[in-house]
């Protein structure tokens, strides 16, 4: 694409008209599947202005991306490629973040049934997680970054993913309330060394859970999390331990 075509491209990504009085179209001349992102200047982007519906996900640098002028709510994190954006996306984010939790989670805490059935599993012996969350509230959105170690077996639960942040006080059960993708392995050659995740992702919220005819995250707002920390633990479920391999208390 020709240096004419890119600079039009970035100005009509990151252009938005108030009170315009006639509608603009600011699709590029060969279209949006035309920008050339690989020679877009992101420290020139007002990301604050970009309209993310035109965005090409899959050709983002990510690892450029200034998240800290990012609008959380309005990006479709499931487009987002993780694995080329590291740890961009929670560093930018930190200053913004409304509240934060730091969880260790271990297979002693991991418990199965309900009332007074419930029992404690003793998960997955030898595996660990270690979660940190941050919440924006205003924007209905938790960042994560995820680190676990010695997971065996597959990722297994009746969820979309198996690693979520369920509502439930310590020692008890409660249905996920928000899932998150699941940790990836930083060397794929030594699957029970370190995985990770890391990212963030905005309500409406969707666990792929049914009950009583609505999804376990309808209507789940992040600011519950911050009114009761300790009404919520969260978890990743393996083959091996499907109630838990590991859980902890966000407080």
């Amino acid at each position: 694409m020709k240096s004419t075509t890119i600079s039009f491209a970035i100005g009509a990504l990151a252009a938005t008209v108030a009170a315009a009085p006639t509608a603009i179209d600011y699709t590029p001349p060969g279209g949006w599947g035309s920008v050339d992102y690989s020679n877009v200047d992101y420290s020139k982007v007002d990301f604050t202005k970009v309209d993310y519906s035109h965005v090409d996900y899959s050709k983002v640098d990510w690892t450029k991306v200034d998240y800290s002028q990012v609008d959380y709510s309005k990006i479709d994190w499931s487009k987002v490629d993780y694995g080329n954006k590291g740890y961009g996306q929670w560093d930018s984010a930190v200053k913004i973040f409304t509240s934060t939790y730091s969880v260790i989670a271990t297979p002693d805490q991991v418990v199965n049934g309900t009332g007074a059935a419930t029992t404690f599993t003793g998960g997955l012996k030898g595996s660990k997680g270690f979660f940190n969350y941050g919440i924006i509230a205003d924007s209905n959105t938790i960042c994560y970054r995820i680190e676990i170690y010695g997971f065996r077996g597959n990722y297994q639960s009746p969820a979309t993913t198996a690693t979520h942040i369920h509502q439930a006080a310590k020692g008890q059960n409660g249905s996920p309330r928000i899932a998150f993708p699941n940790p990836v392995a930083v060397d794929e050659h030594k699957p029970e060394g370190k995985r990770v995740s890391v990212g963030c992702v905005s309500g409406p919220f969707t666990t792929g859970v049914i009950t009583n005819g609505a999804d376990t995250g309808t209507g789940f707002h992040v600011s519950q999390i911050e009114k009761d920390p300790k009404g919520f633990f969260t978890d990743i479920h393996s083959s091996l331990a499907v109630p838990g391999a590991f859980r902890g208390q966000l407080a």
